[in-house]
C-alpha cells in the first residue's frame, strides 16, 4: 500500500515539476518586458508640427521671385486664397533660406 501511494506520489511530482519548468522566472521577466515594451512604443520620428510641403515652398518662391513688390502678409493672402494655410512667418522663413530679401515697406 505504502508503495503505491509512494508511487503516485512521484508521478504527481513528476507532473508538477513538469509545469514548473515550463514556465521558469526568466521566461516570466522576458514576458514583462515584452509587454511593457508594446505598451510604451511611441512613432519613430518627429513628434513636432510637420513641415510645409516642397510645393508650396516652390509657390512661395516663384511668387516672391514673380511679384518683387509682394510682402510676406501679401504672399499669406494670395495663397489663402488658393487653399493654403501657411503662416507670415513661415514665409518669411522660405525667403530668407532661399535668400531673397524681404520687401520694404
Amino acid at each position: 500500500m505504502l508503495r503505491v501511494l509512494l508511487t503516485a506520489l512521484v508521478g504527481w511530482l513528476d507532473r508538477l515539476s513538469q509545469v514548473a519548468t515550463i514556465v521558469i522566472p526568466d521566461t516570466i521577466l522576458r514576458w514583462h518586458r515584452q509587454l511593457i515594451a508594446r505598451k510604451w512604443t511611441y512613432a519613430t520620428g518627429r513628434s513636432c508640427r510637420p513641415g510645409v510641403i516642397a510645393e508650396i515652398r516652390r509657390l512661395v518662391v516663384r511668387m516672391a521671385e514673380e511679384n518683387p513688390t509682394l510682402g510676406y502678409t501679401r504672399i499669406r493672402g494670395a495663397l489663402k486664397n488658393v487653399g493654403h494655410r501657411v503662416g507670415r512667418s513661415t514665409i518669411a522663413r522660405i525667403l530668407k533660406a532661399q535668400g531673397i530679401p524681404p520687401v520694404p515697406e
